[in-house]
């Protein structure tokens, strides 16, 4: 087996440690406009025992899945427990921006365009499930 130089071990960590410290870029859709939380500052502020809780709940999108794509086989309490364990660092993110109320952050648009007239109401009601 090759070990892994250093200099590369370093760029994960770091990498690692900037994935739980987000900016302010909201996404807009028929839910309103919803932000990444910043985890470094959640979880200082969250036992364990309630990430886990609220791990498994839905959530607005973008992302809707209590499992987020690529975690199926990850043990939540793993990703708490090193998160938590880097520190607080970043600024809090805006406050969820209810459907139709003024966004003053920049965002993307998940707006859909040209759907078909029954099924934009479907996209609609998809949307009050998770407000």
């Amino acid at each position: 087996m090759t070990a892994i130089p250093p200099a590369t071990c370093r760029k994960t960590a770091s990498a690692r440690s900037r994935v739980a410290d987000r900016d302010a870029i909201g996404w807009q859709g028929a839910w309103g406009t919803t932000y990444p939380a910043n985890l470094r500052l959640l979880f200082q502020q969250i036992d364990e025992k309630t990430w886990l809780a609220r791990a498994r709940q839905a959530m607005r999108p973008p992302m809707p899945s209590p499992v987020p794509a690529g975690h199926e086989r990850r043990r939540p309490q793993g990703d708490y427990r090193y998160v938590r364990h880097l520190g607080a660092k970043g600024q809090p993110v805006p406050a969820y921006v209810p459907p139709g109320e003024k966004v003053t952050t920049p965002y993307f648009d998940f707006t859909p365009k040209n759907l078909p007239p029954g099924l934009i109401d479907q996209v609609r009601y998809s949307a009050l499930i998770f407000t």
